[in-house]
């Protein structure tokens, strides 16, 4: 009478086992990439309701603000309080208005500082400045900063 197995051997258990951090050493780089790209493409739309609230405090002022209580924007930090003064801070960002005459200049700083993103009010242009990895702006799909040549 044949005996009737029950249950896996040890090398099917560590065949499962080995496949399964094989494709995790494979998704999980991955998934910190997109969350990345998530996070980042939330503080591009952050920065462009306040290009917006600042080009509608500019069209009746005839002047950026350096204040966000005077815009007309419903902006939270991260202990829900309503935005006031010139930084926002959030969970993942730091928002800062750097108005001056020379460039009006909205950024957000990610907290860990591997990269800003900076948002330019008069042309309404976007780049990210990384600190660390000169790779990370391209994942985020984001064009990179440029300094400014000198004419």
């Amino acid at each position: 009478m044949p005996k009737n197995k029950l249950g896996f051997t040890l090398m099917e258990m560590l065949v499962t086992v080995l496949l399964i951090g094989i494709l995790s050493a494979i998704g999980f780089p991955q998934y910190i990439r997109v969350v990345e790209k998530q996070r980042a493409n939330e503080a591009v739309s952050t920065l462009s309701s306040i290009a917006k609230a600042e080009e509608r405090y500019y069209a009746i002022n005839d002047e950026y603000c350096n204040d966000y209580s005077y815009l007309d924007v419903d902006l939270t930090d991260k202990d829900k309080k309503k935005a006031t003064g010139v930084m926002l801070d959030t969970i993942y960002f730091t928002y800062s208005l750097g108005v001056t005459e020379e460039e009006p200049i909205v950024t957000a700083t990610r907290k860990n500082s591997e990269y800003t993103i900076k948002r330019k009010l008069d042309t309404g242009d976007i780049c990210c400045q990384a600190t660390s990895d000169e790779y990370l702006c391209d994942q985020l799909d984001l064009d990179v900063c440029t300094s400014q040549e000198e004419e």
